[in-house]
């Protein structure tokens, strides 16, 4: 099975995501590098709630599992953390790059 692509709205305008047929793993890593713009770009401040993982599936056209995964990439990298039963907040810059604590 050869790369595809699926779009996804974003920033009122489609984007490409790829991805493998079935498999989507390199389509978390793209929603991942979607969710760090918005990160660094400032669109999402520091310390503030991003969107519910339910939400940013509806808006990104993606699963909720492949929207979650992407979001522990980015826990994982230092760019959010995340409060059981509360959501996920954005790091500052300080954090960004780093291994989660």
């Amino acid at each position: 099975m050869g790369l595809q692509r699926t779009a996804v709205r974003w920033k009122d305008r489609m984007v490409q995501v790829p991805h493998r047929g079935r498999s989507m793993t390199r389509r978390e890593d793209a929603i991942a590098r979607l969710l760090q713009e918005r990160i660094e770009s400032g669109e999402w401040k520091p310390r503030r709630q991003i969107p519910s993982q339910r939400r940013l599936a509806a808006e990104l056209n993606a699963s909720p599992g492949t929207v979650h995964r992407a979001v522990a990439n980015l826990r994982e990298r230092g760019y959010l953390w995340t409060l059981p039963h509360k959501g996920s907040y954005t790091r500052p810059p300080e954090h960004w790059g780093k291994a989660a604590e």
